[in-house]
């Protein structure tokens, strides 16, 4: 007996059904964005590979449209971007791309990809470099005859409270003066002790750790973010560290001396230290307060973010 093998075909579907294009909303209504946020996405940016979060969006400009095709912009994305090597240039001409899979139905679309920056810190005063890691964010906007790109990025840096300062330097004055009382001559081998004495210093001010939110309005065909970071670096004196051995942590404690600094002090040196080169800036500063549980921030903008766009 032969015994024999009966091979079924697979059944015969109808088309699939596309509800985006076949039904209409109950409410009808043009919608300004829709799309999709926090798309795990590889790809290498200014010559680095990163991890990034994308986020793209595009209007839905006709109001008995039910929806848009989400697929067809995550498969845009991930051709474009995963793995691939983009510079500013290429995401812009990215936007028509994404644009284009909806021709019929959007005009306007939006790109948000968020990051993490590698950017190498040489140390205070020893030989030693190392890599530092800054949040950074690009958005790209276009609409009708109008493309638009903001950058963003975080610097970390320490703020030495100059109340705090002014205080312990009351303290320090009031103990010397109680341990020196009646005595009309000091040799200044005597005072050069009493400095090394932990006692003697009966205060010390207090420090954070603050971040600054830099967003500006490019105009460049390159990407700003790193040229941000060395001003605002520069600006504001007192970036936090990479690597650190003993005499660039004096040094350290030297410049947050010298650069004791509210929040209001932050957001002006930043603007000052920014501006001459970008005339549409928001600064956003955030002091993580040591003295109370809570933060004192402080913004400013100016150009195109002074409007409130």
């Amino acid at each position: 007996m032969t015994e024999t093998t009966m091979t079924m075909s697979p059944p015969k579907l109808n088309p699939l059904i596309d509800v985006a294009d076949e039904q209409v909303p109950d409410h009808p209504l043009a919608i300004n964005w829709v799309g999709m946020n926090g798309i795990k996405m590889p790809m290498t940016y200014m010559g680095q590979s990163i991890p990034a979060r994308v986020g793209v969006w595009i209007n839905l400009k006709d109001p008995s449209r039910k929806g848009i095709h989400m697929s067809r912009l995550y498969r845009t994305l991930n051709e474009a971007l995963s793995n691939q090597n983009v510079d500013l240039s290429s995401l812009k001409g990215l936007l028509s791309t994404l644009l284009d899979t909806h021709s019929d139905c959007s005009d306007r679309v939006k790109l948000k990809i968020n990051f993490e920056m590698a950017l190498f810190q040489s140390s205070l005063l020893s030989q030693n470099k190392a890599s530092r890691l800054y949040p950074a964010q690009i958005t790209l906007t276009q609409c009708p005859n109008k493309t638009q790109v903001i950058e963003q990025v975080q610097v970390a840096y320490s703020s030495t409270c100059p109340c705090s300062a002014a205080l312990s330097r009351q303290l320090i004055q009031g103990q010397f003066k109680a341990d020196f009382k009646g005595e009309t001559q000091i040799s200044m081998d005597r005072v050069h002790e009493w400095l090394g004495q932990q006692e003697s210093i009966q205060g010390t001010p207090h420090a954070q750790r603050s971040i600054a939110s830099i967003q500006i309005l490019t105009h460049d065909q390159d990407s700003q973010l790193a040229n941000l970071v060395q001003l605002a670096e520069k600006s504001l004196k007192t970036p936090v560290q990479a690597v650190v051995k003993r005499e660039d942590e004096q040094a350290f404690a030297q410049l947050n001396s010298q650069n004791l600094m509210f929040v209001e002090d932050a957001v002006r040196e930043l603007c000052h230290g920014l501006s001459s080169q970008y005339p549409d800036i928001k600064v956003e500063v955030s002091h993580q307060e040591s003295l109370h549980p809570h933060d004192a921030v402080a913004s400013h903008a100016t150009g195109y973010f002074e409007l409130g766009l």
